[in-house]
This record gives C-alpha cells, structure tokens and sequence, in this order.
C-alpha cells in the first residue's frame, strides 16, 4: 500500500460494520497499524461474520450485536469512532443484510448522537443498472434486477438519513471484490467453489456485459486517504479498475485457471451500467488522488492456486466445536458445571483415598474452592452442603452413623471448614461483583448525564444556526414585505387569495396552505385555495363543529397552533374578521419541527395580517361596487366583473392551487333560473353574462367525482346546460 503513515500513535478510531466479511485480517491488521479498530459483526445476518478467534492486532476489538440493539449504541459511546465505515449487504454481489434499511437508519442515528466527522458507505455498483424508458409521464428509471433497485433504495435512505442527522457521508459504489485469500463467502471464491467441484457457472447478463473487479487492497487504501481527508464534501464516486473486461473474457480467464469450467450466459440480459467511467475515474482521483494498482488479469491463476492450497489445510475440530457449541443461560451453565464437577469428584474419591500421592489433597476443599470463587457466596455455600453430604456418604460407607456423627464433635471440624470456605471465598467474589456493578452503574449515570449535556449542546448549535439564518434572511426582509403588499394589492378576492398562497410558500417555506371562507352562519368553510400538495385529497368543505377548538381561538382574533399535535387539525390557522364574524380562515396543515417555533409563527401572523389588509381592503371595495356589479334584482353578474372573476379563477387553475367548473347554461329566462339556483349552488359560486353575451354558472372547487352529484342535481331542476371547462 502507498498510504503513509503519520501518527506514530494515533487514537484515531474506525467502527467497521455491516457485511465485515469483505475485510480479511490481514487488511484489518494492516489498518489497525494507523487507527483503532472496532468491528461490529451481525450473527443473524446471511453473510458470515469475521471470526472471532482470528489473530488481529491489540488494537481491534471485535463485537457481535445488532446494530439496531442497544449494547451497539453503547459500543458507540463506549469508543466514539472518528468515522464508520459501512459495507452494505450488497457489496461483492451480495443479497443483502436482513432488515438492513432498519440497521443503517440505527447506524446513522448513532453516529449522529456522538458527532462521528464523516460516514463511508460501500455499496455496489448494482445500484446502476439500469435503463431510461420514455413513457407518458416522461423518461422512467427500469432496473435490470431486484438487487440493483434495492442497493439503489438503500443509497437514497443513507442520503437522506445522513442529511437529515447533518451527518457528512461518502457513497461508493465497488464492483465485485477480490484478495489474495479468497473463500466461499465472497463472489470470487464461489466461482473458485464452483469450478474445484465442476459444476457449470451461469453468470447473470449476457456474455458482452462488463464485468468489474477491484482488489480489497486498493479499496482499504482508498478508504483510508478518504478517513484522513477533512476538507471534501458529501458526494457519491463509482469506483473502476479500467480492466476491459466482459462475462465473455472473464469466463475464458477462469477456464485457463482450470479447463473443466463451464461457462453459461442469460442471453439477452445485456448489464447496462448508467456511467461515464472516465468523469468518474477523474471525480475520484481529483478528489482523493486514488488509482488502482492490483491487476485480476495479471493475478486470477495465483489466487485460484492460493485457493486450492487452503482447501487441503487440516481443519481444527476443537475450534470448530467451540464456535458451534451453543450459548447456555447463566444458571443452566453453573448447575450444569457444578453436577459434573460432582461427578467427577465423586468417581475420583474411592480411587484417591488409599493413594499416598492424595493424602494431603483434600478433593471435597477442591471443589468449594472452585465453585464459590466461580459463582459466589451462594452457589459455594451450595457446594459446600454438597460436599457435607459426600462425607457423610463415606462416613457411611466405613460404618459411621449419623447418630455417631451429631455426638461426636471431633466430625464437625471437616464439616465447618467446607462450609465456612464456601461462604468465605463466595463472599469475596460476590464483594467484587457487586462492586463492578455499582461501578458500571455508575458509568451508566455519567453517560446519562454526558448525553443530556450533549442534547442541550447540540440544541445550542440548531438554535444558532437559526438565528443565523434569521439574520441572514433579515437583510432582504423589507424587500420581502414590499413584494408581499404589492402583490396583495389588488380589488379582486380570487387574486388575494391566489397571491396569498404564493406568499405565504415563499417566505414560510412551507407547501400545505389552504384558505377557506366561512358562511354568515359560520357552519361551514369553503376552499377556495390551497397548494399544489393538497389540491387532490384536501376536503372542499369543513364542518365548523369539527374543528370547533381552532375556531374559538381565531374568532377572538389569536393565531391557532396545534400544540397537542393532533392529526386532524392544521398546525396553524388564522382568522380575518369582518363586522364580529370570521369570514377568511388561513390555514397551514404540516409544519416540520423546526417550524413549530414562536418565530415562525409570529412570522406567519404578520403575513395574515398584510393579507387581512388586503382582503377587507377588497371586500369594502365589493360593497361599494354592489350596486353596479349585479342587474338590479338579480344575483347575475355584468360581464366585466364575471369575465374578471373567471381570468382570476383561469390562473389560479393554471398556477394548481385551485380547480373550478364553467358550465353554459341554455335558459330564455334566466331570472327564472337564478331563482333556482338561489337554493342549489354555493356562495362563493358566480352567475353571470360571459364575453359572448351567453349566461354562465362560474362554480369554484369543483373536482369530478362532486360534479357528479351537481350535474344530476341541476337537471333534476330543470336546468340545462353545457360544461366548458374544468371535466
């Protein structure tokens, strides 16, 4: 390797986690030369975990937990890892990890917590085959394999999650691996596996697909150039050997290695790869330096021999025997100890007692000894009631009654002693235990409180970066207001309340507003305009009573905020009030946590109310104009102001914040029908004369399925008429 070493003796840490199979100990010892290594290993996983009774170096430490388990949150702050590298369960062509979306959210969460500088994820190069299909809706991403689409997914959840956390991540995308010591568990030393037994090869694409390795030697490398580099930015990188080669050539490769091998291909299952290896190799080696050195070509019939060699080794039985031997339960294990232990003892006493060698060997002492050192002061009293009950049993056997033994004291001294050695040295290693215990609680307390401290320090830190935000949005504030007033400016309801929308998205940064006017009666609210988010599924009409607790606050002029979080009401409202009633309520329905502050919501009263400005300003203007806006004795509309009300509906259909319906209607007498539709259509509907002197039903928040009940409700009434637009 050319990485250089600089710290003689760095306290650096690396938490390696997820499919740790990839690293062999070579390399991990290789890395523990410059950092302290942790390794957290998953038993339940289906890729193997790295052996425990490997010879790694002082410098890692290996666990076997969950990453979604609690003991991992405290190997977390136990060792407070510099930066975590993460192989996921798709690296070297892998299928995955058991519930890995839920292991790396816990992972990213975790490394948030303690404040880990950067998180490496190693995926695979899967992720990028795919292809582009136009269709209706525009070009859609097809993925050639449901691995590849899942490795993608997991790419997109380690963005999002990473960003979220404000946690710098770098993606890299590995094709299959390969090392000098190779075994069944990665994709090489399968088809090693494979071709030692002669059994035919299938590869998965067509025999022209190319086909990638790269050494771990020169990913290790790599990660370590990307652990000490403090000055690069969150990105993703495809890494590439430039090796040239296809299924069809490596399948050749392989059979120079052994002439038995059968090679298949699934034709017609091209592996297109969505990449420009060129950008890439120069995006990674401007940023890193990084260039592969290790050759497959050169070095595949070495690595094949290397294999063979280590298939003849010798297996350990005993090792094997200990690694599958299961993990009994504390209690189960101590009585199981302590009954063979008796046994053993037992079957030894008749062959040690006559035997001059054993004469000042007390087998009985022995096992007291043991168990209460082993287990404490109970189990040892235990052991020495056992023992009591042997000596007894020999005493029996040389004629010595029970009755002989109460009598004569000169029997109990044997007895005192295996019981006084018991509770003596029992005492004295449940002593220690407990004073382990109450230290580990003790650190338990001081972790406690270290992470409190932690929270309020890192509330410390959001809160400045909002008020740094805030203070950097203040310089063009007043512009923001002038904007704001001068689009609100207008005598036209349906364009305050299209500009309305657009101002409050801008400067709330929010996209789930709606405004809905209340009738005189104050039982109902109707839409007339929301975002574009919740133009499908938000209800054209609200139920006063329903949401009795935000009206009472807004009709006392009070901004609304759902402090209790409760799902079926916005999280503000605001209230515009003319003559005591409410007639404007402006709502927003989600707010992300950080807008569930007393900024924001000052900041979101103080637009309402330029908006109530506004809208009063208009509907005093409408008063005005009554007059001259209807035919006298009609509620139909002259065509100027109907023409007007329709351009102004027109664009907030264009703009997707509202949606409405223009029906033609075939009457001679329309004061007839304006008559019935008196009792037929809503109050913010309009009836009026368009530009080709034709009469018009302007009827507003109006979708399909409810036109449905409209249009049959309208003919049953006698009412004729053609839809124009918006079905």
């Amino acid at each position: 390797m050319k990485y250089i070493k600089t710290k003689e003796d760095s306290t650096s840490c690396i938490l390696i986690a997820g499919n740790t199979n990839c690293l062999e100990t070579e390399t991990l010892n290789h890395i523990a030369d410059y950092y302290r290594v942790v390794i957290i290993s998953d038993d339940s996983d289906n890729v193997a975990p790295i052996k425990l009774s490997a010879k790694y170096s002082k410098r890692i430490k290996t666990y076997k937990e969950d990453l979604s388990s609690d003991n991992c949150k405290k190997i977390f702050h136990a060792f407070s890892p510099d930066t975590v590298w993460y192989f996921s369960g798709y690296t070297d062509g892998c299928d995955g990890l058991r519930d890995e979306n839920k292991k790396l959210s816990a992972l990213i969460h975790n490394c948030s917590a303690i404040g880990v500088q950067k998180l490496i994820f190693i995926s695979s190069v899967s992720s990028l085959n795919y292809y582009y299909k136009d269709t209706v809706n525009g070009k859609v991403k097809i993925y050639l394999s449901e691995t590849g689409f899942e490795c993608s997914q997991l790419e997109n959840l380690c963005r999002y999650s990473s960003t979220k956390n404000y946690l710098k991540y770098i993606i890299l995308r590995a094709p299959y691996l390969y090392s000098k010591y190779n075994n069944t568990k990665n994709y090489l030393g399968s088809l090693f596996s494979r071709m030692e037994e002669i059994e035919p090869i299938v590869f998965p694409y067509d025999a022209s697909g190319k086909v990638d390795f790269l050494s771990v030697r020169d990913l290790t490398e790599l990660l370590m150039f990307i652990t000490e580099e403090t000055l690069d930015d969150a990105g993703t990188y495809t890494l590439t050997s430039d090796s040239g080669l296809t299924y069809q050539s490596f399948a050749e490769l392989l059979k120079k290695c052994e002439p038995s091998t059968q090679a298949s291909f699934s034709e017609g299952k091209p592996c297109v790869l969505e990449l420009d290896e060129k950008n890439e190799n120069r995006n990674i080696r401007k940023e890193y330096g990084f260039i592969p050195l290790d050759n497959i070509v050169e070095n595949l019939n070495d690595f094949y021999k290397i294999y063979i060699q280590g298939l003849n080794k010798e297996v350990n039985i005993l090792e094997n025997l200990l690694e599958r031997m299961p993990k009994l339960p504390h209690i189960a294990l101590a009585v199981t100890e302590t009954l063979v232990l008796f046994v053993i003892i037992q079957l030894l006493l008749p062959y040690t007692s006559d035997n001059t060698l054993f004469k000042y060997v007390d087998l009985r002492l022995f096992f007291v000894v043991i168990l209460g050192v082993t287990y404490g002061m109970i189990p040892g009293m235990l052991a020495g009631l056992l023992m009591c009950f042997s000596l007894i049993y020999s005493y029996s056997q040389i004629g010595i009654t029970i009755k002989m033994l109460f009598y004569n004291m000169d029997y109990w001294l044997p007895f005192a002693i295996y019981l006084m050695t018991g509770a003596i040295t029992g005492y004295l290693v449940s002593t220690k235990d407990q004073k382990l215990k109450f230290a580990e609680d003790e650190a338990i307390s001081l972790h406690n409180k270290y992470s409190f401290l932690n929270d309020v320090y890192m509330s410390v830190i959001n809160n400045k970066e909002e008020y740094k935000r805030q203070i950097l949005g203040y310089q063009d504030s007043f512009g923001k207001i002038f904007e704001a007033v001068h689009s609100l400016d207008s005598s036209v309801p349906e364009k305050i309340f299209m500009n309305s929308i657009e101002t409050l998205e801008n400067i709330l940064d929010n996209h789930t507003i709606a405004i809905y006017t209340l009738d005189k009666f104050q039982r109902y609210g109707r839409l007339v305009a929301c975002s574009r988010e919740l133009l499908t599924d938000q209800p054209k009409s609200l139920n006063i009573e329903q949401i009795s607790d935000v009206y009472e606050v807004i009709k006392n002029r009070e901004t609304w905020k759902n402090i209790d979080f409760k799902e079926e009401l916005p999280a503000y409202a605001y209230g515009i009030l003319d003559e005591g009633k409410v007639r404007i309520m402006i709502c927003i329905y989600k707010a992300s946590q950080m807008q569930m502050s007393l900024y924001y919501m000052n900041l979101f009263t103080i637009i309402c109310h330029l908006i109530r400005f506004a809208f009063i300003r208009a509907l005093r203007y409408q008063t005005l104009m009554e007059e001259n806006k209807y035919f006298e004795n009609t509620g139909i509309l002259k065509p100027e102001f109907f023409i007007s009300e329709l351009k102004a509906q027109r664009n907030m259909a264009d703009k997707g914040i509202a949606n409405h319906v223009l029906l033609k209607l075939h009457s001679f007498n329309i004061v007839e029908t304006d008559k019935k539709l008196g009792h037929l259509i809503r109050h913010t509907d309009s009836l009026g004369i368009g530009e080709d002197g034709k009469y018009y039903l302007l009827m507003r928040q109006i979708n399909p399925n409810v036109f449905k009940i409209i249009d049959q409700r309208l003919r049953e009434n006698g009412i004729e008429f053609t839809v124009v637009e918006g079905v």
